[in-house]
Order: structure tokens, then sequence, then C-alpha cells
């Protein structure tokens, strides 16, 4: 059996006859970037072979270019080796910058938690009064709760910490009027509860101080199970068995449980004093959590195991970071591809209060869309594929250093900044839309999106410095920078493929507007959701047409805004109750069979 060593980190793991690379560093615990679910399409697996044989077949050939080749290059999903050898692999996911909307730790919460906690004397027991211990913590907690009788587990904790001799202080935490823990002294002061956005791309906390009301810190993390694919239907598709869905189970499970100790370790907090979490995602992701089945989700006609909230304690959830009587519940969902993070978004931006008319994009690998106010709301879901997460494009990254994440000219000359500050490798989602939209502003493509060429074009390419037009095999690309290795470009099928993304959203969006019975002039405020929607440039968005045609000055970001929702239905019990109405409200429009849909998505495809 092989060995293969992993530098920089010298990690050592085997591999079995056959077995890709890829397949050994997944069961070795290692993230893995690939987009396609290792399928040998996206060539993003990339590694470095620095000792061992390692010929490239033909599907690395097509995949990796001449400069890639010379340095050692190899795609983990295609490296089957038969010999022990070493190389070098980054953690592309784990570098990933995750930068949680600085807004949101400022929301303006109403505090009506499910769990309070009172501190009690409880006296011993007299000859006079033979009380059970029952009998003298319901005395105790007169005008405080009617105890309800209470589980084998907290009795046995209640007779570990009273005494027979003497009064005792304990710390009763109740939700509503039953009691789920006991604990020694006087620990009121220790309330903590963590919402979750389970993203398909970022998984985000939040840390709420119950007692002093407040959200008191945030940390995210990559989703894991990217490794299986960038988009929900190789999620699906991967997860066709009940081992590979609890393999993906199991990958959600580890990363919230880690990102809820390191939240309790910056705070310095016991975790036994976690005594709820709140978890939002979409329909597919929320299946998984709670290893329901999702084959469903991926035919016709799409249907989940449930819609309504899922509730378990710490313990049935798999949460081990908390109490574990701790309640772990997810918001409602709407409906297969508009899930409880849409009804979060919902529950974050109160659409369903205004007069006026508003529309929520939320853009990610689906991007849900909610249109209303008062009087109705509708909402949908399209299919946007990965193109702004990187995946699918040639030199398409995640938001990691090295990545282009904003393009702008300046005296005539193209300026990129770059993640990190550091030399360019590739464009993240919000630098390719502001690539593209210079190359349309430039006159470099036409209205199709292709990419002109002649003497016209290379006139064109002169008059903004930094960038170049190219052609490799037939195929145009445009180049940035003054280096010839066309390392950072944009080809043409990168900008098909922005188009196909930009398509799909805004299609959905006009449809939306379509069947509410309005035009974009009607939209009062847009608001883009998620974190992607909160580093875009919105004149950007606009010139390529990703978003309806209203004012830029009436786009502005709503944050993390599921997850925001989630902290909101933490925080209250009024509004994880109204949750649940605004999951019943919605109506949904499905837009895989819709005709309108496919005339507006062929309408969009144009710059």
């Amino acid at each position: 059996m092989p060995k293969v060593i992993l530098e920089p980190d010298g990690e050592v793991i085997k591999v079995s006859p056959g077995e890709t690379l890829m397949e050994a560093m997944i069961n070795a615990g290692k993230a893995v970037e690939a987009p396609c679910g290792g399928l040998g399409t996206c060539g993003k697996c990339k590694v470095r072979v620095i000792h061992g044989e390692a010929v490239p077949d033909e599907v690395e050939l097509r995949l990796l270019s001449s400069d890639d080749l010379s340095a050692g290059m190899r795609l983990a999903c295609r490296l089957r080796p038969k010999q022990n050898m070493s190389v070098h692999y980054e953690d592309t996911l784990s570098l990933a910058t995750h930068k949680l909307f600085a807004g949101d730790s400022r929301i303006d919460l109403a505090f009506r938690p499910s769990v309070s906690k009172v501190a009690v004397v409880i006296g011993p027991p007299s000859l006079e009064k033979q009380w059970s211990a029952t009998e003298r913590l319901r005395y105790a907690l007169a005008g405080h709760a009617e105890v309800k009788p209470l589980r084998i587990d907290v009795l046995r904790c209640l007779n570990g910490l009273l005494d027979q001799r003497s009064p005792q202080e304990i710390t009763v935490v109740l939700r509503g009027d039953s009691v789920i823990t006991v604990e020694r002294g006087n620990s009121v002061d220790a309330n903590y509860a963590v919402a979750v956005d389970i993203g398909t791309t970022t998984i985000a906390s939040y840390l709420l101080d119950v007692y002093r009301q407040r959200l008191i810190d945030t940390a995210s993390s990559s989703n894991p199970q990217a490794t299986y694919g960038a988009d929900l239907i190789s999620r699906i598709e991967y997860a066709s068995d009940d081992l590979k869905l609890q393999a993906l189970k199991d990958m959600l499970l580890n990363t919230v449980n880690g990102l809820i100790s390191e939240l309790a370790r910056r705070h310095n907090i016991e975790t036994t004093n976690i005594y709820e979490v709140a978890l939002v995602g979409n329909t597919c992701m929320s299946h998984i959590f709670w290893g329901l089945d999702v084959r469903a989700l991926a035919t016709a006609p799409y249907t989940a195991v449930t819609s309504d909230e899922v509730c378990a304690d710490a313990v049935s959830a798999g949460i081990g970071s908390i109490n574990p009587a701790a309640d772990v519940f997810t918001l409602p969902n709407v409906a297969g591809f508009v899930g409880a993070d849409t009804v979060g978004v919902i529950l974050a931006t109160g659409i369903e209060e205004a007069d006026e008319l508003k529309l929520i994009v939320d853009i990610g690998t689906n991007g849900e869309m909610v249109l209303g106010n008062r009087e109705r709301m509708i909402a949908c879901s399209a299919a946007a594929g990965p193109a702004f997460e990187g995946a699918h494009i040639s030199r398409g990254m995640r938001a990691v250093p090295g990545a282009i994440d904003g393009v702008r000219i300046e005296n005539e000359r193209v300026v990129c900044s770059v993640i990190g500050e550091t030399e360019a490798v590739g464009f993240c989602g919000s630098g390719l839309i502001d690539a593209v939209a210079l190359f349309r502003r430039c006159g470099l493509i036409d209205e199709s999106g292709y990419i002109i060429s002649g003497e016209e074009a290379l006139e064109r390419s002169r008059a903004v410095k930094g960038i170049r037009l190219a052609e490799e095999d037939g195929a145009s690309s445009i180049l940035f920078g003054d280096s010839a290795d066309g390392r950072v470009k944009i080809t043409q099928r990168d900008i098909r493929e922005v188009q196909l993304a930009k398509a799909a959203i805004r299609a959905g969006a006009i449809l939306l507007l379509k069947y509410f019975g309005c035009e974009e002039k009607d939209i009062s405020l847009l608001l883009l959701a998620g974190a992607f929607g909160n580093y875009i440039n919105k004149s950007s968005a606009l010139e390529i047409g990703l978003l309806p045609a209203i004012d830029a000055k009436r786009i502005i970001s709503a944050g993390n805004a599921a997850g925001v929702g989630a902290v909101k239905a933490l925080a209250s019990l009024d509004d994880r109750y109204r949750a649940r109405r605004l999951a019943q409200k919605v109506e949904y429009i499905e837009l895989s069979l819709n005709a309108d849909f496919q005339r507006e998505f062929v309408a969009s495809m144009l710059f």
C-alpha cells in the first residue's frame, strides 16, 4: 500500500490499490477543493508532486496549463499512486476568509428566551416535614414556575446536589415550566445560546448571551462538504446511500461543534452553559444535518421529508459541545429549494411588515429570492451554479489570499485589489463581476458576451493598460497584468459561466415581478442577503444585468440575514413562532419547468 507524504505538514497517508489521492485524503480527514465532486471536470484539486512518478492522463493534459504541468501539478482526483511519493497540498478550504457583515453584531433584538435560570435555596428535610427533594424544589420555586414531574436525569442530578443536613443554593434551568437541569451554586449569569447558518459554502455561528441580552461574537468556517461538490445536486447525488449521507452529516456536525467550542473558548465560557442552538440552512443542508433522505430533492416534484420546524435534544442531534439537555432546532422551510435560511432572511428583514414592495436576493449556488410586502410574499429558487464561488471558472477561486476581489480603472490603468495584498492567482466572485463589467464598459465583449477580435479589439485593449487580448488553441481570453504567462485570465468560457449564473438570478427576479403584477420600477428596496451579497459592487452587478434595473441607491446589503434570522428566533419565542407563520405564508414558484422562466432566462443572458 503506497504512502504519500503531504507537505508542508509532513503528514503521511496510505493509499489503497486503485484509490485516487483525493479519496485517500478524504478518508484521512483532509478537506479537498473539488467543485465538481471529484469527477475530473473542474481542475481545482491541484497538488504538486515533489517526489515520485506521476504521469498526467488525458484529463489532466486538458485541464492543466503547460506551466502547471511543468511545475509538477497534478489533479488529486486523477492521481492514483502506485508507489511512495510526496506532494505539496494547500488546504484552500481552511484558508478561505469568511467575513461576516459588521452590521450583524449590532442586531436589534427583542428578548423573550425559552430558557431561563433561577437561583434558589433548598432547605434540608426534617421529621416534621419529610418532603422529598422534588417537593422542596417546588416549594423553593413557588412564584417562579410550576414545576412538572422531573426527568430521571434531572432527578439524579438534583439528588447529587442536595445535602440532608444544611440548606443548599442551586440554579434551576427552565424551559418554560419544565426543569431541564440543575446546577450547583448561583449560575444565573451564565446562560448562552448559539445560532448557526449552514450555507452551502460557508457555515456561520453566532454566540448569544441570554442573561445580558446581547450578541457577543461570531465565528465562521468553510462547509467541508465542498469536497463532494460545490453545488447542492452534487451533494445530493453523493448522499445516495445511508453511509454517504452519514459522512456528509458528520462533516456538518464536526464543523458546527468546532465553531461552538471556538466561541466558548474565546470568551472563557463553559460549554455546559449553552442551553439552546437554532439552525438555518437551505432544505438540503437542514435535511443532511438531521440525517434525512435528500434524494427526493433532486427529482421532480422536489419534495422535502418535512417543511416543519425540527427539534431534538443535544445528544440526539449530535451536538456534543453544549449542555446535553439543550434544545437544538431548525426553522421551518418553504419548499424543496427554499429553505429555513430564506425564512430566516424574511424574519431578519421584516418585509412582511412593509407597505412598499421589497425584493430580497440571496446570491449563492442557488439564488433564493423573495418579493413582497405585508399583503403578499412570493419566493423562488434559481440554480445559479457555483460560478460566483469560483467554481467552473478557469482561474476562479474562493476568497483566499491571492484572489482578486475587486477591479477598477485608475488613470487609464486596470487596478486589482487582491486579498492578502499578495500576488494575484485568480478571481473570487466579486472580482469576477467587476472584471466582466469592465470588459463590457471597455467594449471588449459585445452584448452577447462574445470577446471581440480584430484590429478594433486590439485598439480597445491598448486603451486600458493592464489587460490584453489573447488566443490559445482557438479560444479567446483576456489577460490581466503585464506578465506574458497568462496566469490570471478570464476566458470566453468563463464569461459564458457568468452569463448563465447572472441570467438565472435576474430571470428569477423578473418572474417574481411578473407574477406579483408589477415591474422593476415598482421595487422600493432591493436587499442583497448572504455573505457574497455584502461585497458585490452594486454598479458592476447592475452593469452586467445580474439584478433588476433599478437605481443603485435602492440596493442595500442585508448582511448575513439568514444567520440574523436564526439569532432572532433564538432570542425570542415570539420570533420563533413568527418564523413558523412566515413559512406558511410564503407562496412558492417552481422554476424548473416554467416556460416563462425559460424565456426570461434566455433574454437575461445578454449584457
